[in-house]
């Protein structure tokens, strides 16, 4: 009951849904969960020990999963890029908790697809982020993860930014204390976005980060750092969405950006990226069914 996200592995094996609340296998509800599935010959089949409830915090309330992403372990070819940052032989699922404004880590078992919690301290399982977190997104090196905090109101609206703690981050600064896929806060976060932000995503190249404002149906766009993960805004964004922008998606070969609009009428906004600049140019909009919720591309 009321999946907020979802999102699968590089390797299409397992798919990963953010669960605002479910219920068991025996139909029982439970709170904030997530689901996972194993994806063989295209059909979903729920794994062991599915749906993950997500812990509380301590003087908490019950957790809600809003939106989740997770590291990669398959590069493609184009992924060369990535000096120093080979695909990781272990896999880690980062899951944002907007009713106890957290970023979950948990290690993901690729052969079982089972998850297991890897908590930010002895006293808190989770990461602190800003209010409501409604998004997150991983680079396509492993080295940073995004989130976007929607608010309430005002109050918030901005994207946290964090370091994954692997290998090649261990000189990051503040400096990572082991390679166990933990986060540290990046120095200068968070950053302002526009109204709501939610949806999010790295570009095929690990150069830009694009964030859903659904509060101001527009898209923020930023550069990133490849050293600190640091965010800097870019000319030409924000650029207009339809009403109620809720997914995005970008092509495989970084040449179109695609939003889903669920205004009436549903719409798909489209736009070219340019590679060296991140720059969004608009296309028409593509008409779609009514209400229309997701996009994907690949």
């Amino acid at each position: 009951m009321f999946p907020f996200a979802l999102s699968m592995d590089s390797s299409g094996k397992l798919l990963f849904v953010a669960d605002g609340s479910t219920s068991d296998s025996s139909g029982n509800p439970v709170p904030g969960a997530v689901s996972v599935f194993a994806v063989s010959s295209g059909t979903p089949t729920e794994v062991a020990g599915s749906p993950f409830v997500l812990p509380v915090e301590p003087g908490g309330s019950t957790a809600s999963a809003s939106a989740l992403a997770v590291t990669p372990t398959v590069y493609p070819v184009q992924y060369s890029f990535c000096s120093g940052h080979a695909p990781a032989t272990t896999e880690n699922l980062y899951v944002a908790d907007s009713t106890n404004y957290v970023l979950l880590n948990y290690s993901v078992d690729t052969s079982a697809g089972t998850l297991t919690l890897m908590p930010y301290s002895t006293s808190a399982p989770g990461v602190p982020t800003g209010s409501v977190p409604s998004g997150v997104a991983v680079d396509p090196c492993n080295r940073f993860v995004y989130v976007a905090n929607a608010g309430p109101g005002s109050i918030q609206n901005d994207v946290s930014a964090y370091t994954i703690c692997s290998a090649v981050n261990l000189l990051s600064q503040p400096p990572c204390p082991i390679a166990d896929y933990s986060l540290n806060p990046v120095t200068g976060s968070p950053y302002p976005a526009g109204d709501k932000p939610g949806p999010m995503a790295v570009d095929a190249y690990g150069n830009f980060l694009y964030v859903v404002n659904t509060g101001s149906n527009n898209i923020s766009g930023y550069r990133i750092s490849p050293t600190t993960g640091a965010l800097s805004g870019f000319t030409g964004l924000p650029v207009v969405t339809g009403v109620g922008p809720n997914s995005i998606a970008i092509r495989s070969d970084d040449s179109w950006l695609f939003v889903a609009n669920t205004g009436y009428p549903g719409t798909l906004s489209q736009y070219a990226i340019t590679l060296s600049t991140g720059a969004l140019d608009s296309a028409s909009a593509t008409s779609t069914l009514d209400y229309p919720s997701g996009v994907a591309v690949k």
